[in-house]
């Protein structure tokens, strides 16, 4: 693969395209790396701990903080206890992630805080790249240069900057979606898959749509497996957090608390469907409301991929796109959810490699438009000066804000659901009867 053109002592040009990805993704994973580590001092020179206020808050209050705390016999979930908050001077209790996720980035947590704060930066942006590198492997310099655009495109602007500034695990998500999009792409459901799975099963409602979907398409092995080695993955710091709770009953309750949604020592900030139709007061409709969404939308892809017309790698495709789609409409709730975005993208571009750029033209050409709005859009000196021309400037930047992410998702889950109900499709299965559910399943 690495060789030289034949004749000439110049490298391919598939060579220059990975040299020249390769020094993308260290230059882009450096810069980043060294941006939040540049605001994590500045905040620290401000203020105490400024690290578990403002930058990297998601990582240090929700996994950095419960792996140091349980360790120790305290309780960093229960709002009620104070000792975990005093002590490492966080804002809030720390949202109870599935125990593996604690695990698995033990080796982050046991570094101080701004080491730690800087590795999960740099992890982050690696298994973004990794992500977009399991769909778009670089086999081709159209490959490399469609990762690349992907790569940063997803940096590019507040939903990937967000993303690595809150310190949340974006690139488990992103390296988790696309194992999964890759199973579906070429229906096999293998390891990867289960490990894909698990990478999702660390927040264990961005794994639930996926797997009710994965349910219907009756991939029980993988669901089976994945459940099973979250389960082990989450064993060692499920039982300190039992035992820090003062048993089993107590630690369900104060589960059950943080995720009620209108409990007021959780704060919550979504940008999901029920939050686009109810003007941001999503909340008030507590878990209920919650399940309720995330049950009917599952259902209703399920149902539309159990009765697609679509065949072959449309039908994958499709799905694929969906099972992100789905994702972000019923569970996202910030701007930095977005950036799973380059995932679809990565399925669609992936789909036939022997397409000229014609084709891919206008999902570029969208992808890159996406991107400068996004940019332009939550640059401090554009929004400073939409506010400086009128009254109603920062009203519509409130309402960009608000509005913006819920509707791109739901834009993307409804063409996602036309596309599997055969609406303008060329390749269709007929009759409809013959459904995959008579086929071998792994």
């Amino acid at each position: 693969m690495l060789s030289l053109s034949r004749g000439s002592s110049r490298a391919s040009p598939h060579v220059l395209a990975l040299v020249g990805l390769a020094a993308l993704v260290v230059a882009v994973t450096a810069h980043r790396s060294h941006w939040i580590s540049g605001y994590l001092e500045q905040e620290q020179a401000r203020t105490p701990a400024a690290g578990t206020i403002g930058l990297g808050k998601d990582y240090v209050v929700n996994v950095w903080v419960p792996t140091r705390a349980l360790r120790e016999d305290l309780d960093p979930y229960d709002p009620d206890q104070t000792t975990v908050r005093s002590r490492y001077h966080t804002p809030t209790p720390s949202a109870p992630y599935t125990p593996s996720i604690l695990l698995l980035l033990l080796p982050l947590s046991g570094l101080p805080l701004p080491q730690a704060a800087e590795a999960m930066t740099a992890l982050n942006v690696l298994l973004a790249w990794l992500a977009l590198l399991v769909l778009l492997p670089p086999r081709t310099p159209r490959a490399c240069g469609l990762v690349a655009l992907l790569g940063l495109a997803a940096f590019n602007g507040w939903a990937g900057e967000s993303a690595l500034l809150y310190g949340q695990p974006i690139g488990f998500f992103a390296l988790g979606a696309a194992l999964v999009s890759r199973a579906i792409l070429q229906e096999r459901f293998g390891a990867a898959a289960i490990a894909g799975l698990v990478l999702l099963l660390t927040k264990a409602q961005f794994a639930l749509p996926v797997l009710i979907v994965l349910a219907v398409m009756r991939q029980w092995r993988a669901i089976g497996a994945s459940v099973a080695f979250t389960a082990v993955l989450s064993l060692p710091f499920g039982v300190l957090f039992v035992r820090a709770a003062g048993g089993v009953a107590d630690a369900i309750a104060v589960v059950a608390r943080a995720t009620s949604w209108t409990d007021s020592a959780f704060p919550l900030n979504r940008t999901d469907l029920l939050s686009l139709l109810t003007r941001n007061d999503a909340a008030s409709l507590g878990t209920a409301g919650a399940v309720l969404q995330l049950v009917v939308l599952s259902a209703l892809l399920a149902v539309v991929v159990r009765r697609s017309r679509l065949e072959g790698q449309a039908w994958s495709a499709a799905v694929a796109v969906a099972l992100v789609a789905l994702d972000l409409v019923a569970i996202y709730h910030q701007w930095y959810d977005l950036t799973i975005l380059a995932v679809p993208a990565a399925v669609l571009l992936s789909r036939d490699e022997s397409r000229g750029i014609w084709h891919e033209l206008p999902l570029v050409s969208a992808v890159i438009a996406f991107s400068l709005v996004v940019n332009l859009a939550t640059r401090g000196s554009v929004r400073a000066w939409v506010e400086e021309l009128s009254t109603w400037g920062d009203e519509l930047l409130t309402k960009f804000d608000l509005y913006w992410p819920p509707l791109i998702s739901l834009a993307l889950f409804a063409a996602t659901l036309a596309a599997l109900a055969g609406w303008g499709a060329t390749t269709v299965r007929t009759p409809v009867a013959s459904s995959r559910a008579s086929e071998p399943t792994s």
